[in-house]
């Protein structure tokens, strides 16, 4: 029951993982069309858009937030290998629930503090004309995010399931 529920749980965020993944690139692709006009513009009429930085800087910021869930969750973040290759698979798999149970806490607080943040982010982003604590809504669901899975990892690291996510080994030192 409670293995469904993990798998279940596991699929979901695959799924997330995807949807955050496409609005990182659409934000990265708005940005690249709207300063490609704006050169244009620039090179052409002698006058720049001027909405086009303040947003570009917008959708830059949102578009690293929801890409720090994909890096994580994708296991393309930094991974030191070399201890992990002279322990033994016992002793690597209770590193690897530390590690967990350490970015747990670390994204728990996030989470935790996430209110007294926002509350304090006041005023609006000049030009774009939206809240302050708008930029912070996608970290912060990233946190939540990395929460979920490094409790997902846990389990799977606990029980022995053969559905471990391994570290995407691009090279070994």
């Amino acid at each position: 029951m409670i293995k469904i529920a993990f798998d279940k749980l596991d699929y979901l965020l695959d799924i997330i993982v995807r949807a955050f993944l496409i609005m990182a690139n659409g934000c990265l692709a708005i940005m690249v069309v709207a300063n490609a006009i704006n050169i244009l513009c620039r090179a052409l009429l002698d006058e720049a858009i001027v909405l086009v930085w303040p947003w570009s800087m917008t959708l830059f910021v949102w578009s690293v937030f929801l890409g720090f869930f994909v890096l994580y969750r994708q296991k393309k973040d930094v991974v030191v290998l070399v201890l992990l290759t002279w322990l033994s698979d016992r002793k690597q798999r209770a590193l690897g629930m530390i590690v967990h149970l350490c970015i747990f806490s670390i994204m728990a607080l996030m989470v935790i503090i996430a209110p007294t943040r926002i509350a304090n982010q006041t005023g609006i982003i000049e030009l774009v004309d939206l809240p302050r604590y708008v930029l912070s809504i996608p970290f912060f669901l990233s946190c939540f995010l990395i929460a979920l899975d490094s409790i997902v990892q846990v389990y799977r690291i606990y029980f022995g399931d053969d559905k471990l996510r391994s570290v995407n080994i691009v090279e070994k030192i």
